[in-house]
């Protein structure tokens, strides 16, 4: 499994905006490492340069706990059923307090494609919810259309909403990916989608930041399109993401990521443009773009 450059810009902004102040440890569920480079993007480098310091020697030390060591988190440990990066071996499809007693909490918790893997969701989300301090953040970043056979789910955003309703949980934000190729996450909205066509073979994720606000038991979350008066679907939340999501644009040939980007992708970054501060490299990708156009 992997860190996408989508996860690392997301990330990055939590930190830049203070959302980890007094945070010292994390916990990924997944042995990670750091991918998603693309042509013409050095991904180590352009970390390195934004958080100012010089990157290890020693290719195997970058890693996402040298990451997150540098983003001043302390602890770090991750849950992999394969022990690789000194993993905990646990299996998420079973509660973790009963099963291996393990009961630490972490100011993060993230869950970077993991879950879909999961075949006990109930177990998998109670864990993520478990594992976090209350105060703590949870991100999930998960297939939303497309990936076919990647794996057991695909989640909507009502599975989000309804999870935060349940739990108390704060959405901090949710956020839209195109094409996994690609780096660029948008402020995700219901009617933003009924702009977007996207082919069968066209993948997208939603990355979702939530706050746990206190330490309650967890709850199972009821569909709200069904059993709207139940009494866990009262607490109050707000499915717009609280904050806006400043996306700092790596350095990138728009030539280069013509050939990594679909055209829907295109397509719904451009619908999307009016959260996009960086016009000039829209148009780029848009120049880049003339002669393959295809029809939608």
């Amino acid at each position: 499994m992997g860190i996408g450059i989508q996860a690392l810009n997301l990330t990055l902004t939590l930190y830049k905006d203070q959302l980890f102040d007094g945070f010292k440890s994390v916990i990924e569920l997944g042995s990670q490492d750091i991918s998603g480079t693309i042509p013409g993007l050095e991904t180590v480098g352009v970390l390195s340069q934004a958080l100012g310091i010089v990157p290890p020697k020693n290719p195997d030390a970058i890693n996402p706990e040298w990451f997150y060591e540098n983003i001043g988190f302390k602890k770090y440990n991750c849950i992999d059923m394969d022990g690789m990066h000194n993993a905990l071996v646990f299996n998420l499809n079973e509660d973790l307090v009963s099963k291996y007693g393990f009961i630490e909490k972490y100011d993060l918790v993230t869950n970077h494609g993991t879950t879909e893997h999961c075949f006990n969701q109930y177990n998998a989300f109670r864990n993520i919810h478990n594992l976090c301090a209350k105060g703590g953040i949870m991100i999930h970043a998960l297939p939303f259309q497309g990936y076919l056979n990647h794996g057991f789910f695909n989640y909507q955003p009502v599975f989000y909403y309804d999870l935060a309703a349940a739990n108390n949980y704060q959405i901090i934000g949710i956020y839209l990916n195109i094409d996994a190729s690609v780096g660029d996450i948008s402020t995700y909205s219901d009617e933003l989608m009924k702009f977007i066509k996207m082919d069968s073979d066209t993948t997208a994720a939603l990355f979702v930041v939530m706050r746990k606000m206190n330490d309650q038991e967890f709850r199972i979350p009821y569909d709200e399109k069904y059993f709207p008066q139940e009494e866990n679907q009262k607490i109050n939340f707000t499915k717009t993401p609280v904050r806006y999501f400043p996306i700092d644009r790596f350095t990138i040939d728009p030539k280069k990521l013509a050939n990594h980007i679909s055209m829907t992708s295109l397509t719904g970054i451009y619908l999307n443009s009016i959260h996009i501060r960086y016009k000039g490299w829209i148009k780029g990708v848009i120049r880049g773009w003339k002669n393959r156009i295809r029809k939608i």
